[in-house]
């Protein structure tokens, strides 16, 4: 066991503390106190609910029901419709999560949260439009729309006031999808495929100030590439595609270096997504279990938080988290039963983080975030199925088969371990489970963290 240096004056009390910390993480360990969190089913009836959206101050969900886009608040109450029709073109919520700004039938609207009161922002006649991504100010959006005449697809961006014209980026007669904004506001990603069938996929990038475009990444990203969205601003870009065996995985693509790194390992990792603070990585993740639900990555890979592994999914659009990474909110029908699909919110609790993507011979830091009144835990252990004791369901725990790597007092900074990863070729291929535990002296109240685990390669 490595204790690490005391992070206030007195070596009684983390003596003390840790102490008693040890002893209510063997009690917890014990089965009875497994660590799922709580899945909370938002949505309002019996009715299909899909593409869930939370706002980005947490406190609204929009989504699409049947032919109407509804509106309901963080805790599933008061839904109202804002539009009805098929919002053909997808949709996205104002900075200000005031409004929606939707797209239907070849022309963009805005409408307050509140219920339909719809503003016109653009139209095209006799094309399908569709927005892919909002700027951070909230004033210009970022979208395609085809034309079936010409068979000609064009990237433009919009002012969300309405009052300007749309801004052309540039046309092709290639597939142009994925379209996203950098934080800087001045670089546009996107993908694009040639009309035939089984094209490879290339990146871009067009920069706003020129109105030039450049490849970005390798010359082929494969043939299956989606999710894309900015991890910085600029140079690196996180999407679902294909690893090196076939497996779909979270892939970053680099501009300067123009490769794909993997940032996942696993049977499958897709639906990928950024936080808004862009530190984590959200996607669907199979974990072995049975279970494919959703995770959190670091925004440099490693280390992915198994956020549900309860029950199966079948998905019905991607996950999404507000500015203050408070939730994570998705849409998807429970496999094993006969429901529709649902709105579901699981509540974050200052989630540990494992980074990098490792490799024999380098090390992975672990990170457990903890205030000042609280003594935290870091520990491997071993990842057991779920079973059922007592009528009690138990699972998402490490059980009791654990090694305690670092204990410490938290504060400003997060408690952090480095882990070494042995130059030893029978390390390659491993995958290793991390939990953390954090004890409030104040309070006495204890409690796991969810876990994770990390691959080396």
């Amino acid at each position: 066991m490595n204790e690490s240096a005391p992070r206030c004056p007195s070596p009684l009390r983390v003596r003390s503390t840790a102490f008693h910390a040890i002893v209510g993480l063997a009690a917890l360990a014990l089965p009875g106190h497994a660590q799922q969190r709580a899945l909370i089913d938002l949505s309002p009836g019996l009715a299909e609910h899909r593409d869930a959206v939370v706002s980005p101050n947490g406190l609204w969900i929009a989504y699409r029901s049947g032919n109407q886009l509804g509106v309901m608040t963080i805790g599933g109450q008061n839904p109202v419709n804002v539009y009805q029709g098929a919002v053909s073109g997808g949709f996205v919520w104002a900075t200000s999560s005031a409004s929606l700004l939707l797209a239907d039938s070849g022309t963009i609207y805005s409408t307050p949260r509140t219920g339909p009161s719809l503003t016109t922002l653009a139209s095209f006649a006799n094309q399908s439009v569709t927005i892919w991504d909002l700027d951070a100010l909230g004033t210009k959006l970022y979208c395609t729309r085809y034309n079936p005449s010409n068979s000609t697809y064009t990237a433009f961006e919009l002012a969300t006031s309405g009052g300007s014209p749309a801004r052309e980026l540039f046309s092709t007669q290639d597939e142009v999808f994925g379209l996203r904004i950098d934080p800087s506001g001045r670089y546009v990603f996107h993908l694009q495929r040639a009309p035939a069938p089984f094209s490879p996929i290339a990146g871009f990038r067009t920069d706003l100030n020129t109105t030039t475009t450049a490849a970005f990444g390798p010359s082929s990203l494969g043939t299956v590439v989606r999710d894309p969205d900015w991890l910085d601003a600029g140079d690196n870009v996180a999407v679902t595609a294909q690893d090196p065996v076939g497996r779909l995985s979270v892939v970053r693509i680099e501009r300067i270096a123009q490769r794909m790194v993997p940032l996942s390992s696993g049977t499958l990792h897709q639906r990928t997504s950024v936080s808004p603070d862009r530190r984590w990585i959200l996607c669907e993740s199979v974990d072995g279990l049975g279970g494919n639900g959703p995770a959190l990555f670091s925004n440099d890979g490693g280390g992915e938080i198994l956020l549900y592994t309860r029950e199966p999914f079948a998905w019905y659009g991607s996950l999404s988290m507000d500015a203050g990474s408070r939730y994570v909110v998705f849409s998807a029908r429970r496999v094993n039963t006969t429901e529709n699909a649902r709105i579901f919110r699981l509540d974050l609790d200052r989630e540990m983080r494992a980074s990098p993507y490792v490799a024999i011979g380098f090390p992975i830091a672990l990170e457990l975030p903890a205030t000042a009144n609280e003594l935290g835990v870091i520990f491997l252990g071993q990842r057991q199925a779920p079973f059922t004791l007592f009528a009690i369901d138990h699972d998402f725990d490490l059980g009791a088969n654990f090694a305690i790597l670092t204990i410490a007092l938290g504060g400003t900074s997060p408690i952090t371990t480095t882990l070494p990863i042995p130059n030893d070729p029978l390390f390659a291929g491993l995958t290793i489970d991390f939990q953390g535990f954090r004890y409030d002296g104040v309070s006495s109240a204890a409690q796991f963290t969810r876990s994770g685990r990390f691959y080396i390669f």
